[in-house]
């Protein structure tokens, strides 16, 4: 195959995975007419490799943390990450290919994604983690120090809590305020009680990391929350759509 026709087929691979990729998440798809929110993210960058079929994703947020010491921000932001690359990190499937997906976090000071560090020390108190996704709002990921007896309870608890904040961002950005509030369509917009048509938790298989549930119906053991919660291959395919974009 000479150099024209190798160029013009990687064209065309890459015009199946967008065309695929917008698709599943519901946005049009038209050659040299993109959205405006399409690959605009100055927060995330996605490195697409064909040959191995697999795909980097770095997201890069901007961890502040003005009352803790430094042992302890260091370490959050390490806790962070781990827990954004663990749960965010899986397999997704693009026309018919299987794409291993690895996502990165990494601190970046003039990031325009900002979350505030925070440590909780009461043991009665659970403190509740937030992020609105409105520019001029700082996410706000906090470390229940106190109330888990142990603390490898508190670092799973966080890993699994950044992830889950981390996402509002992703589908505010992507599909707007009532599909990142509104829990994709678990619990009210702004209310954020669970509606009565929310199942339960699934008493096997993967839980979605951002949808709610009722734990009335079905309740889960928090090791089950810990090693089943995933993002789902859509919202995964939100995040390579609002992320820039490379081809090796």
């Amino acid at each position: 195959m000479n150099q024209t026709a190798e160029a013009s087929a990687t064209r065309s691979d890459e015009e199946k995975f967008h065309s695929f990729v917008h698709a599943a998440i519901d946005k049009p798809y038209q050659i040299g007419k993109p959205h405006k929110r399409e690959h605009s993210s100055r927060w995330a960058d996605t490195i697409v490799m064909s040959a191995t079929k697999s795909i980097a994703i770095t997201v890069h947020i901007n961890f502040k943390s003005p009352k803790l010491a430094e042992t302890e921000r260091l370490n959050l932001i390490s806790l962070a990450a781990q827990g954004i690359g663990k749960y965010w990190s899986r397999d997704i499937t693009v026309n018919g290919s299987l794409y291993k997906v690895s996502v990165t976090a990494q601190h970046k000071p003039d990031s325009p994604l900002p979350a505030i560090l925070k440590i909780e020390q009461g043991t009665k108190d659970y403190g509740r983690s937030f992020n609105a996704g409105v520019l001029g709002v700082d996410a706000r990921f906090i470390y229940n120090k106190g109330f888990f007896p142990s603390t490898k309870l508190a670092d799973d608890d966080f890993m699994l809590v950044c992830a889950h904040e981390f996402s509002h961002s992703v589908l505010k950005a992507a599909g707007g305020i009532s599909l990142s509030w509104g829990h994709k369509g678990t619990t009210g917009v702004i209310s954020q009680a669970v509606k009565k048509s929310t199942p339960g938790y699934p008493t096997s298989g993967p839980i979605d990391l951002m949808k709610y549930y009722d734990d009335k119906k079905q309740k889960a053991s928090f090791s089950q929350l810990v090693n089943d919660s995933i993002v789902s291959e859509k919202d995964l395919m939100r995040l390579i759509w609002l992320s820039r974009i490379q081809w090796k």
